[in-house]
Order: structure tokens, then C-alpha cells, then sequence
């Protein structure tokens, strides 16, 4: 029986590369809005940061492949995913820039996801080769989420035949417990679940958007889509690619060193604004907790 590797491979065709050119240039724009409710000069500089990162990608795509399966394994998982991250980016930017910062919050959980990988990955080939090796079990389980009795999962279940059950999710999965992660850095389970809510309609963002709704009078739109912490979440979210422009270099050896400096210039100059901002959240958090006990 031929391997679930060379099933995909026979499917899609020998990956290929034109050799490395180092080309760090992109004709596309950004459609970022009035930025009525967030900063501008930190939005200026996110969507430098995503234009750096597009360019990095556009970079390290054409690295041609290793004979090391795990190296190899890395390269095109996270050239993958920081392109990915960009798209995520880019979607947290342009949403907050034209108010509808609610609905972004996803965006920010997706690119703090991605960046954690990009940083930790590395110290992992082992598990980075078993994430690439499981496209077809990935694909096999999707196809199991089709219902039973439709055409398309009759049709589909036999080209998986030969695919394991380990899918890329599972081995995710626990994968970084042991690694040193910074709160300061990386998003820690509270972030990263509090970012979902909206989006999935949870029943803790159903009352924020019935209080809201309370005193919103004529500006329903404004009340339900604008955050009061919308640029402390820009904030972490820029952190995240930056942090995955680093990767590029170190990884990739994506020649934007100098670029990523000034970037990385610009963003600290939010730094302490922020840490004020981040210390009157929790202040905020505790005294509505107190408020719940009483």
C-alpha cells in the first residue's frame, strides 16, 4: 500500500521552488479606513509591519528545499504559516481601522496562535515533521464531517484509505507545554479565549452586547462594534508580527534586518503607554470580580 505522503504527493505534484532570489517585493495595498476610534500613528506602523511581512514571505518562498526532512519540515510550515499570519494581520487591522473592532477580536486569537508556533516550532523538528506528514489524516477527518449519507463523503472516504488518525491539530496539541512562555510575549489561555467570545456569540458576549445595547440610543452600530480596548489589542497583535518578522530572519535569513529595527523602534515607543493601559485593565477586572463576589 503507498504511503499517505505519497498519495498527496501523487495528487498534487513534486513541491518545487525557482531557488532563492531573496525578492522582498509586493505590488498589493491594504484598504485600512478613518481610524476614528484607534490610533493612527499604531495602525502606520501595524501595516508596515504586514507589508514587511508579506515581503518576508515573498522572500522565503523561494528557498529551495533541504535533503533534512525535519528542516525541511519547518521551512514550509512556517513560510506557510507566517504567510497565513499576515492574511490574519491584515483582517485585525483593516477591520479595527474601519471600527469594527468586536468583530476582529478572532483575528488577534488566530495571529497570537500562528506567532507561538513560529517561535517555538523551531526547537520542535521532530514535531514539525509530523505536522507536515499530516495532511492526510487532517483531510481524512474533515471528509469524516461530511454526513454519511452524502455523495461527496462516499466519494471522497476511499482517497483516505490509507491516511493515519494523527491529525495536525492533535499533535499541536500539548506540543509547547514545556516551553518557557512568557505571558509578555505569548497569549496565555485567558487572552486567548476572552478574543472568542464575539465572534462565536458565547453567552459572556451576548450580555456585553445586551449592556451595550442598553445605552446605546440612536448609535447601535458605533456601540456594538467599537472597543474601548481596540488599540491595546493592535498593540499585543503588532507584537505578534514582529515577532514572526524575527523568525524570518534568524530562520529564513530574509535580509530585513534593518527594517524589522526600525519597526521594532517605532512599536516600543507605545510600550509604556500600554503598560499603564494593561495595568488599569486588570484594575478594571479585579473590582467588576470583587463587585460579583459582594
Amino acid at each position: 500500500m503507498e504511503s499517505a505522503n505519497t498519495s498527496e504527493v501523487k495528487r498534487r505534484g513534486e513541491l518545487k521552488s525557482t531557488g532563492y532570489t531573496g525578492s522582498t517585493l509586493t505590488r498589493d495595498r491594504m484598504a485600512i479606513g478613518p481610524c476614528e476610534h484607534v490610533d493612527k500613528a499604531l495602525v502606520a506602523v501595524f501595516v508596515e509591519a504586514i507589508q514587511l511581512l508579506y515581503a518576508a514571505v515573498s522572500a522565503a518562498r523561494t528557498l529551495p528545499p533541504t535533503d533534512d526532512p525535519e528542516r525541511n519540515a519547518i521551512r514550509q510550515i512556517l513560510v506557510a504559516s507566517a504567510a497565513i499570519a499576515a492574511t490574519e494581520a491584515e483582517a485585525l487591522v483593516t477591520l479595527c481601522s474601519f471600527d469594527l473592532c468586536a468583530p476582529a477580536r478572532i483575528h488577534a486569537r488566530a495571529l497570537g496562535d500562528i506567532a507561538r508556533r513560529g517561535l517555538l516550532l523551531p526547537s520542535h523538528p521532530d514535531i514539525a515533521l509530523k505536522m507536515f506528514e499530516s495532511l492526510e489524516a487532517s483531510r481524512k477527518e474533515l471528509v469524516r464531517k461530511i454526513p454519511k449519507d452524502h455523495p461527496a463523503r462516499k466519494a471522497m472516504e476511499p482517497l483516505f484509505d490509507g491516511a493515519g488518525s494523527e491529525t495536525m491539530q492533535k499533535i499541536e496539541q500539548g506540543a509547547y507545554d514545556g516551553d518557557d512562555q512568557s505571558a509578555g510575549i505569548f497569549m496565555g489561555p485567558y487572552e486567548s479565549n476572552a478574543l472568542s467570545k464575539w465572534n462565536h456569540a458565547d453567552i459572556v458576549a451576548l450580555a456585553d452586547a445586551g449592556d451595550r445595547l442598553l445605552g446605546a440610543g440612536e448609535r447601535v452600530r458605533s456601540t456594538l462594534a467599537v472597543d474601548s480596548d481596540a488599540d491595546l489589542v493592535l498593540h499585543r497583535g503588532l507584537g505578534k508580527v514582529l515577532a514572526l518578522l524575527h523568525v524570518m530572519v534568524e530562520l529564513f535569513g530574509v535580509q530585513i534586518r534593518e527594517r524589522l529595527d526600525e519597526l521594532i523602534a517605532r512599536h516600543a515607543t507605545f510600550v509604556d503607554r500600554f503598560k499603564a493601559e494593561t495595568e488599569a485593565l486588570k484594575l478594571r477586572m479585579a473590582q467588576a470580580t470583587h463587585g460579583t463576589s459582594d
